[in-house]
């Protein structure tokens, strides 16, 4: 799925070049589903688009929020949801880095509690964070693998009734370290 910096220049955005090189279903909708195994689906969000070059906003549209909306309605409801997007719905990082209309897919997530976890990125801070106690998913962000002095990854096991995850630590000399899992009980 695109971030930003895949979309990052009018040309690139205009030419759809992410998309050249990874094919998907995100180029015509800014969506796709997956089915993933045990009864877990996947949906992803293209809200990449170009930008000024001092600016890496994301935008949430109208007509992206319209198609997830269909889209989860058509879905079963017992399923849990695991929700990707590369930008936060929280703004942390001012409003040059932001998700512009971020609080419309927070209503999204805050009123279907098939959305377990959602994946971001973006920030590149190691995030794991359960809010589900406030109506929210819980927010996975792995970091970056490609940061050496703080490089961090998820590893992500998804069972019926509940999701493991263990992060990774660039440790330096010694490479890829797992830290401690925690298991989040759906």
């Amino acid at each position: 799925m695109p971030g930003n910096h895949d979309q990052y220049t009018k040309r690139a955005y205009k030419k759809q070049i992410f998309y050249k090189y990874f094919a998907s279903p995100l180029k015509e909708k800014g969506l796709m589903a997956q089915e993933l195994p045990n009864k877990w689906r996947l949906i992803a969000l293209d809200s990449a688009i170009a930008t000024s070059l001092i600016s890496s906003r994301g935008y949430f549209s109208p007509k992206l929020e319209e198609a997830l909306v269909k889209l989860l309605s058509e879905l079963p409801k017992n399923q849990p949801i695991l929700l990707v997007n590369h930008f936060p719905f929280f703004q942390s990082q001012g409003p040059r880095k932001a998700l512009t209309r971020s609080e419309a897919l927070r209503a999204i997530l805050s009123n279907d509690a098939r959305i377990k976890l959602y994946l971001q990125g973006h920030s590149h801070i190691h995030t794991i964070a359960d809010l589900r106690p406030s109506g929210l998913p819980i927010i996975l962000d792995s970091g970056s693998a490609t940061q050496r002095k703080d490089g961090s990854w998820h590893l992500l096991d998804l069972n019926e009734k509940s999701c493991v995850v263990e992060p990774f630590r660039w440790t330096g000399s010694t490479g890829w370290r797992a830290q401690e899992k925690m298991e989040f009980r759906l």
